[in-house]
């Protein structure tokens, strides 16, 4: 603190009237953000990228206040006098704007090293170096994740914002935001893991020991709500959801439907979802070496395979709530042969047909692409010319979103969103047969057979189905004539 002239030292009397004196106490604690970085470390792989973590020490520290704050001194005997009160010159961990502060701090610097922040994502900046060469800087509070095509924009990176803050060069990603990530540059490879993080989490819970299943829930599993006669049972169930919800979003979408299921009833929930909750844990111990792996495979064509590109698979379970009756969606994008982003939640409306929940499905998809895409052209500084390949099992909600038909005309206005992407061709959608749909696993629990074939598309590098678009298979019929689009 001394170091960093955090605060003067002012006398009690001299006190401000009208200002609120905060109270402290001395805290030792690491600070972290969670944030989806996936997506980066797929195009990175891509583009063949160098990838550095560095961390800055006493972030908060080296952000100036922009107006008087006293705060009483902690009790630390032979310190301060009981008869004064601390001026802060900068920002201190716990203060509310300590934050926003060191985020105008930080991000005035990079300004100033004409990097540009994304409109997508404030916290992520890039900069169009010497000969066409990016740089891409993602921050989590304290952590710099720091990806260059060239080795010596890399370097003159990190030794200019090393005189600016103290910096901790951490070299190559090792853990990040408590993922286990290993990058090879020379293979082109990138692998995300939590192994150690959920060895905690079954020591936490007393499930070290426990004899693996292979499936997240019992297959049929149906989602009874609790009596809400019986008083809670006394187990740790919310605290076990809340530590396998971070799995969950950030490496393993396996556990997603069975965790986005599970935490339907955290408010009040029975033995018997306790009792799924510890399946759910003997299913992770049989899958704990499950990796995510972004690998460069050569190919630079304009396919759904090709290296950095993007291609979706969008399903959804009808009607499979019982208390509401409400769909499922659910979707995993894929990008460098592993997934950067999926989902598996609750519609927000109730559908009338297994038509109409696909096509919501598909505008869930749409809107989460589009965001990629954005992120994609913001750090690439090129429009994406091609559009997104997106795989659906469901024939009749693929023929609505690519021609309008009044059998849709009950489905709330936003949901219409998958038409313009098709309509401006940001967006081909291609019918794959459902055996080979892998986002049935973020919608419903799946047999064992269908479970371990889906999870080695997404863990095992297997080659992903309908690489390319494929038209709807014929039904003998003749085809419908296209008929104009009619306004909504």
């Amino acid at each position: 603190m001394h170091a960093n002239d955090v605060y003067d030292v002012v006398p009690r009397a001299d006190l401000p009237k009208g200002h609120k004196l905060l109270r402290t106490m001395v805290i030792f604690s690491t600070q972290r953000d969670d944030h989806a970085i996936r997506t980066m470390l797929a195009m990175a792989v891509a583009r063949g990228m160098d990838i550095q973590q560095m961390d800055v020490n006493t972030a908060f520290l080296n952000a100036p206040v922009d107006h008087e704050i006293y705060v009483q001194p902690p009790a630390v005997d032979g310190i301060f006098s009981p008869n004064t009160v601390l001026r802060l010159k900068r920002g201190l961990y716990g203060l509310k704007q300590s934050p926003r502060l060191w985020n105008h701090t930080l991000d005035a610097w990079m300004r100033e090293q004409d990097f540009v922040a994304t409109a997508t994502d404030a916290c992520i900046y890039r900069r169009t170096c010497k000969g066409g060469k990016m740089m891409w800087v993602a921050v989590y509070v304290d952590d710099l994740l720091i990806f260059a095509d060239s080795d010596s924009d890399m370097a003159a990176f990190k030794k200019a914002i090393s005189k600016r803050f103290k910096m901790k060069d951490l070299g190559s990603p090792d853990i990040c935001l408590g993922i286990k990530v290993q990058h090879d540059r020379k293979a082109r490879t990138v692998t995300m893991s939590q192994e150690h993080y959920l060895c905690n989490v079954l020591e936490s819970f007393g499930m070290a020991d426990c004899k693996p299943v292979g499936t997240p829930l019992c297959t049929g599993y149906v989602d009874k709500p609790a009596d809400k006669e019986e008083p809670l049972p006394d187990v740790p169930f919310r605290e076990l959801l809340g530590s396998l919800l971070y799995a969950a979003t950030m490496t393993r979408p396996d556990i997603s439907a069975a965790v986005s299921i599970l935490s339907r009833r955290m408010q009040h929930f029975s033995m018997d979802h306790w009792k799924a909750a510890k399946h759910l844990l003997r299913y992770i111990k049989g899958t704990l070496s499950y990796t995510i792996k972004y690998a460069a495979t050569g190919d630079t064509s304009n396919g759904s395979t090709a290296d950095g590109v993007l291609s979706a698979y969008s399903d959804a379970s009808f009607a499979s709530d019982v208390d509401t009756r409400r769909s499922r969606t659910g979707f995993v994008v894929f990008c460098s042969t592993g997934p950067v982003s999926w989902n598996s939640k609750l519609q927000a409306t109730v559908a009338t047909a297994s038509a109409d929940a696909e096509y919501m499905a598909l505008a869930a998809t749409a809107q989460e692409l589009m965001f990629l895409r954005q992120l994609q052209e913001e750090l690439t500084g090129a429009v994406l010319c091609e559009p997104t390949l997106v795989h659906t099992d469901n024939q009749p909600a693929q023929r609505v979103a690519e021609h309008a038909a009044s059998r849709m005309r009950h489905i709330l206005v936003k949901y219409h969103y998958i038409r313009e992407c098709v309509d401006t061709k940001r967006i081909v959608l291609s019918y794959l047969a459902t055996e080979h749909m892998i986002a049935d696993l973020l919608t419903k629990i799946l047999p064992r057979p269908k479970t371990a074939q889906f999870c080695t598309m997404l863990f095992d590098q297997r080659p992903l189905p309908g690489c390319q678009p494929r038209a709807r298979p014929h039904s003998g019929r003749s085809p419908r004539p296209s008929t104009p689009r009619q306004d909504l």
